[in-house]
């Protein structure tokens, strides 16, 4: 957890160089990937130590939540998170939101791989994905890559910040 944390301070000093040097910069937090295809695939894990108990959640779920929490607050805490210099787009907050609310974003899996295993990125196109699959309903194309709908609903928070800050 620790070298996590700090991986997510590092990130914030090199935001902050960036800003002090005069850039105007959107940063995303890291996307939530507890429904992610590779996390389906990883086997279980011990997180008692590293993690609260949440109810209902399995030791799997708990660590990958846990570990995108931990890197996503240390860079908070880090940037300079006044919205002048730096847009922070809320990528965990977004995913999160389509977790919860699939059909409001137009999603009908959440959880499996649109793309079919012989034709991982970059030769996944339309003709090589799962049977059922389009790219706009299914949040994953792979393991931890995000679908086209799913970069289109990052897009749009990245969008939005970097419309409503005041740069």
């Amino acid at each position: 957890m620790a070298q996590v944390s700090e991986a997510g301070r590092v990130l914030g000093r090199q935001v902050n160089r960036m800003a002090d040097g005069g850039s105007k910069v959107i940063v995303a937090t890291v996307i939530d990937l507890q429904a992610s295809p590779l996390a389906a695939s990883l086997p279980g894990v011990n997180a008692e130590v590293a993690c609260p108990r949440v109810q209902g959640e399995s030791e799997r779920l708990r660590l990958t939540v846990c570990l995108v929490d931990r890197f996503n607050a240390a860079m908070r805490t880090t940037i300079y998170n006044d919205g002048r210099r730096i847009g922070l787009a809320r990528g965990d907050v977004v995913i999160r939101n389509v977790l919860q609310f699939p059909q409001v974003f137009g999603f009908s899996n959440l959880t499996e791989a649109a793309c079919a295993s012989s034709a991982p990125a970059p030769n996944c196109t339309s003709a090589t994905l799962v049977p059922g699959a389009t790219a706009g309903t299914w949040l994953w194309s792979q393991g931890i890559q995000l679908s086209p709908g799913g970069h289109a609903q990052l897009g749009s928070e990245a969008a939005n910040r970097a419309a409503t800050n005041p740069f």
